[in-house]
């Protein structure tokens, strides 16, 4: 029956129970005896029903003024793959395909994306999308507050007083609440402008100011004046975890077939659990009422 598909699609990518684990699961609750065939053919014509729902969230993601991506490793069937997540108004969309350069968000967003707001890490193949589909970028500051944490472990004084200056600019960045006004964004790139101007012993913490500045100062403080921008993508590693540990304890797909079935019905289970809703019986009214709405 319904029910028990649904209970075995949350059971398997929803709390990421690997297949004989399922079994045992409703052999003990419910006194009910199912194979790991069976859970593999009740996730295929699953995939069938929700289909339009999940075409639907693909529309969600396009059209959304502000967005976040990243991306993981994946196998199927023992070769390299690249899972991807895609977050926007309360969309979890996961897409597993082979490459990991901007074609496939390219196929998500389409190219008409001017003035879109697309929040990133500095990944040079999302630089690269945001040219293609004419995206704004907002760069992650915990990216960003990371590597200048690894300066500060590597390069002595020099990597320390950047990382401290950083985070003082990115605490004074989060003070504006994204009610900030375009002049207190000069004056944040100001103080950037002003870590290039010092003289460093060593080329790697130059070379990371000056990029900050001169390659990505424009698209640091996005989130300064609109409050729909977050400052950083930590949504996106957020979500991606849930693949990861299906990852580590599946060693990923069979086949491109069921890499496509996970990383669909896995979008289905937490955009539900994003907007707080049950995922059992928001399953059910998905079936009922594809759009979602």
């Amino acid at each position: 029956g319904l029910n028990l598909m649904l209970l075995v699609m949350y059971l398997r990518l929803g709390l990421r129970l690997p297949g004989n684990k399922v079994c045992e699961f409703l052999l003990t609750m419910y006194n009910l005896t199912i194979s790991e065939g069976e859970i593999v053919h009740i996730l295929k014509q699953l995939v069938v029903a929700f289909g339009s729902y999940y075409a639907h969230l693909e529309k969600m993601v396009k059209i959304a003024r502000v967005k976040h991506t990243d991306s993981t490793s994946w196998r199927v069937n023992g070769k390299n793959y690249f899972a991807w997540v895609f977050i926007a108004v309360g969309v979890v969309l996961y897409k597993i395909r082979k490459r990991n350069n901007s074609r496939v968000p390219l196929s998500v967003f389409g190219t008409k994306q001017k003035g879109m707001t697309l929040v990133i890490d500095r990944h040079s193949a999302l630089r690269a999308l945001a040219e293609k589909a004419g995206f704004l970028l907002q760069l992650c500051w915990s990216h960003i507050l990371d590597d200048s944490k690894g300066l500060a472990n590597n390069f002595g004084a020099n990597g320390k007083y950047v990382h401290r200056k950083l985070k003082e600019i990115f605490a004074l960045a989060k003070s504006f609440e994204g009610k900030g006004m375009p002049e207190h964004v000069d004056a944040l790139k100001a103080e950037i402008f002003l870590l290039t101007l010092r003289h460093y012993q060593h080329s790697t913490v130059r070379k990371f100011v000056n990029n900050l500045y001169y390659r990505d100062s424009v698209s640091l403080f996005r989130f300064v004046t609109d409050p729909d921008v977050d400052a950083t993508n930590n949504i996106s590693e957020r979500k991606l975890r849930h693949l990861v540990i299906i990852r580590k304890i599946s060693n990923g797909s069979r086949s491109p077939r069921g890499a496509h079935a996970t990383a669909m019905l896995l979008s289905v289970i937490q955009t539900l659990c994003m907007n707080k809703k049950n995922p059992l019986e928001g399953l059910k009214e998905i079936l009922i009422n594809p759009s979602g709405y």
